[in-house]
């Protein structure tokens, strides 16, 4: 079972693919929102889906409650996956220079062939 710091990091990392796509920006700040949400409860997020009340928690809507729901019962997320799928492995190593986010990673790869 992922704990709630392990669930962060993957919404994180979605996150950070969304915004590297060029998706919609409300969907990738609701995605770093769930990152602080999830990050900061004070019990485990599989009780709080084993009990039915993760669309309780704030800024959590029917897709991050299926995304977040699939990490807590199978430690996977296939949308992460399908976006991974959709994304240079060259560009994840790029946010990993420090001071460089996902906006201009993508605009370093686009421009630049990085």
């Amino acid at each position: 079972m992922l704990s709630n710091t392990e669930i962060a990091a993957v919404l994180q990392e979605i996150a950070d693919l969304l915004d590297i796509a060029g998706e919609n920006p409300f969907k990738v700040r609701g995605f770093r929102r769930a990152v602080e949400v999830i990050g900061g409860l004070p019990e485990e997020a599989a009780e709080v889906v084993g009990q039915g009340r993760l669309r309780d928690l704030p800024g959590i809507g029917e897709t991050l409650a299926e995304v977040i729901t699939e990490l807590v019962t199978t430690g996977n997320s296939s949308y992460r996956h399908h976006l991974t799928d959709q994304v240079p492995a060259s560009l994840l190593e790029l946010l990993r220079i420090p001071g460089l986010g996902p906006r201009k990673a993508s605009q370093l790869y686009r421009e630049l062939g990085i």
